[in-house]
């Protein structure tokens, strides 16, 4: 007898296959999705990480710019430039904005990026390397000033009053006694570019009280005379309230410097001599000295604000919808 048997499936095996397919299906479906959103969230990264750097590099160049721009000021005093630093094409300009102001804009691109910094740099008349020296215009102002005081050899003014120029040339020494002198006293060798040397020096000797307030020929000047040894007597009483320049200064008597005092060998002031003129802070040197450089004081950022526009458009400003 043969038996045979016919295996059928049931409702119930039928639904747990199904269930086992389903699941596997969406285990599938669930797995290409992580795939494809993680393969768009690189590219997304990667592009916007592309973009980053490009604007960190305009940034870049645009920071490198405004510090070039600076530094171009204050080497040259030059008003409009370009720079190219590689791929990197910066446009700076920069302004006269007023006394020791300077409007500066720099426009930087950086791999197809494009930054704009503006600011306005401070700046200040600066000692550097040297002794401050008269510029061109302002020697072409003491050599034609008239009513100009004229020493040479030794010469002594005593008891008296004067305006203008007190002018020494080559070699002269000049004995200053009780005297009022509005303006300045200049020596041959601070009107010309060529070394002095030694028979060129001059020298000013004070005995006896002095005063000297700077005048309309060199404003802010009292001495300019980088040669000349300036001496006082013990006798002296000083009231100076311009720049003095000199090889070297000594004062052993009283009185009071107003202003900077620069020289080239050691002071040497008496204890009763007051330098209201020297303090922490920097100081405004005379237009009519060329001090070779300057020092920033301070570099503003104006702020900006957005128009009416440009803040709506930002509040209407819907992101892409994500896939």
């Amino acid at each position: 007898m043969t038996h045979s048997a016919t295996l059928r499936s049931t409702p119930e095996r039928a639904g747990q296959r199904g269930f086992v397919l389903l699941s596997v299906l969406l285990l599938a479906v669930l797995i290409v999705s992580l795939t494809m959103g993680q393969a768009r969230h690189v590219l997304t990264a990667a592009d916007n990480t592309h973009a980053t750097l490009r604007a960190q590099a305009a940034e870049h160049a645009a920071d490198s710019g405004f510090a070039w721009a600076k530094q171009s000021l204050l080497s040259s005093g030059a008003s409009s430039t370009t720079l190219s630093l590689g791929s990197d094409d910066i446009s700076i300009a920069m302004v006269d904005s007023g006394t020791d102001l300077h409007s500066v804009t720099v426009t930087a691109s950086g791999q197809g990026v494009t930054q704009e910094i503006s600011g306005v740099v401070e700046t200040y008349r600066t000692l550097s390397g040297g002794l401050p020296s008269l510029t061109n215009p302002a020697r072409r102002a003491v050599t034609t000033a008239s009513g100009t005081t004229e020493v040479t050899g030794t010469r002594t003014i005593a008891d008296t009053e004067l305006t203008g120029i007190i002018y020494l040339h080559d070699g002269a020494t000049l004995t200053l006694r009780n005297v009022i002198l509005t303006g300045a006293i200049v020596s041959e060798p601070a009107c010309t570019d060529i070394p002095w040397t030694n028979g060129q020096r001059t020298s000013i000797i004070i005995d006896g009280g002095l005063l000297i307030e700077s005048g309309g020929t060199l404003p802010g000047c009292s001495i300019v005379a980088p040669d000349a040894a300036i001496t006082g007597t013990g006798n002296d009483r000083v009231q100076i309230k311009g720049v003095v320049i000199a090889r070297n200064l000594t004062l052993p008597g009283r009185g009071a410097l107003h202003a900077q005092v620069v020289v080239t060998e050691p002071l040497a002031l008496g204890t009763s001599i007051d330098q209201p003129g020297s303090g922490r802070g920097p100081r405004t040197w005379p237009d009519s000295l060329d001090t070779g450089a300057e020092g920033v004081r301070r570099v503003a950022f104006p702020s900006s604000s957005a128009s009416r526009a440009e803040k709506q458009a930002i509040a209407d400003f819907a992101f892409p919808a994500t896939r």
